[in-house]
């Protein structure tokens, strides 16, 4: 009879320990700070669905503004971008897109892609241009987008492994990865020192855009 109870115990916390088994992999060490996020989709995924964002969110970007093809903002956006991914430890495909609109902002996807505005590297010279795209990257690399999406822990396992076929999880990374961007100021953090790797302070001082940019 006294084993009866603990039968019972036992059988309650199992599903609490199979949750924290289940869960534990998603935490990670950020690499730069002493803190752990929580991380459920793996890089590849984050790239399935910034593709799938290409053809929705991008495409409707480049039918409401003008893509520039020429000019000293392209040449500079795309000079800066093809130096950063070069100093990137992962391989990106993307391409470098300057829209003509003076407002400003600028996104990275997981896919390599860069959409930036044409007025927000107005006035900034080739070093600026590239400590932005490095920042930009940053905020990519240490996944900040992922870790504000605003699910509980279990949901977005379940939502990570039913991703492939889940429209819901491609409009809520959108919403966090190019819609809604607000970092924190951890966040933000973070992405200058990780861009220090890669690109050193330009010697004319960070784009005065850089702390509010992606809320701009």
């Amino acid at each position: 009879m006294a084993s009866r109870p603990l039968f019972l115990l036992g059988l309650g916390l199992l599903p609490g320990l199979l949750c924290g088994m289940a869960l534990l992999p998603c935490y990670q060490p950020s690499p730069c700070s002493p803190r752990y996020v929580f991380l459920c989709v793996s890089r590849r995924q984050e790239r399935d669905l910034a593709r799938r964002l290409k053809t929705t969110w991008g495409e409707a970007l480049t039918r409401r503004y003008r893509v520039l093809q020429t000019g000293d903002a392209v040449s500079t956006v795309t000079a800066a971008h093809q130096a950063v991914c070069q100093l990137y430890q992962y391989r990106l495909q993307g391409q470098a897109v300057v829209l003509d609109t003076e407002e400003l902002w600028a996104y990275f996807l997981p896919t390599g892609d860069l959409y930036v505005s044409a007025g927000c590297v107005k006035g900034l010279d080739g070093q600026q241009v590239q400590w932005l795209v490095g920042h930009l990257l940053a905020h990519m690399h240490l996944r900040h987008a992922q870790e504000n999406m605003g699910y509980s822990h279990l949901a977005a396992v379940i939502v990570a492994w039913l991703h492939r076929n889940n429209h819901h999880t491609t409009e809520r990374f959108g919403n966090y990865l190019v819609r809604y961007t607000h970092w924190t100021a951890g966040q933000e953090d973070e992405a200058d020192q990780y861009a220090l790797s890669l690109v050193p302070v330009p010697a004319a001082g960070k784009p005065l855009c850089m702390r509010g940019l992606t809320e701009c």
